[in-house]
């Protein structure tokens, strides 16, 4: 990540070899970020070297330019650093057209997308996977809410919280897989004693329901 590169430099020679380069390298598949206050003297050669990039730029080249009211070159990269991280970054969002369609295909699809690009530590905020997954449940797609919910208990396995395979177990036992249930249930229940989240009365009762069903 570069701040405020000199796009001035040598009577804007960085504006001139752009073009150059762009039309030679026709596999430049990245994804660059351009922000500016707009009280930046170096505004003027930043937009200008955004009009060659978008005159030459090969198909596979992604790209934002963004200028910021009220901001100068000292007040401007913070801005700068958080919408380029958001736009560089925003493939990990899970799409909307997968939350308003869904299917466990795609949306398993997604997942397992970002976590080959980006490391096995890339996921959704929990923001997402619960409400999709309680929504899925409305619309009684059981398997889609077992999918989902196992993926968010996996996703944050880490924080130990019992609640995520509270809501897992729930799914499954509406998804008719009693046993399995049984299982999350029982790690939910050690979980919450390790933590001492409390609701072990309540899980041990649970237990015992689906253990007498099965």
């Amino acid at each position: 990540m570069l701040w405020a590169p000199a796009f001035w430099w040598n009577k804007e020679e960085p504006v001139r070899e752009v073009k150059s380069f762009l039309s030679t390298t026709p596999k430049f598949d990245k994804k660059i970020y351009f922000g500016v206050g707009k009280e930046d003297g170096n505004r003027h050669a930043l937009k200008r070297f955004v009009e060659e990039i978008k005159a030459a730029a090969p198909g596979q080249l992604v790209w934002k330019h963004e200028e910021f009211d009220d901001e100068g070159h000292m007040s401007a990269p913070l801005l700068n650093n958080y919408f380029a991280l958001k736009f560089i970054f925003s493939d990990m969002k899970l799409p909307q057209e997968i939350k308003d369609n869904f299917t466990s295909k795609k949306f398993l699809e997604h997942e397992a997308g970002i976590m080959k690009k980006y490391g096995s530590a890339a996921r959704q905020p929990q923001e997402i996977y619960v409400p999709l997954a309680m929504e899925l449940i409305k619309q009684k797609d059981y398997a889609g809410a077992v999918n989902v919910f196992r993926r968010n208990a996996e996703a944050y396995k880490m924080n130990k919280y019992p609640q995520n395979y509270v809501w897992l177990a729930e799914a499954l036992e509406k998804n008719k897989e009693p046993a399995e249930a049984l299982k999350v249930y029982k790690q939910a229940y050690e979980l919450s004693k390790e933590t001492g989240y409390g609701e072990l009365d309540k899980l041990a009762k649970k237990i015992a329901e689906l253990k007498a069903k099965l």
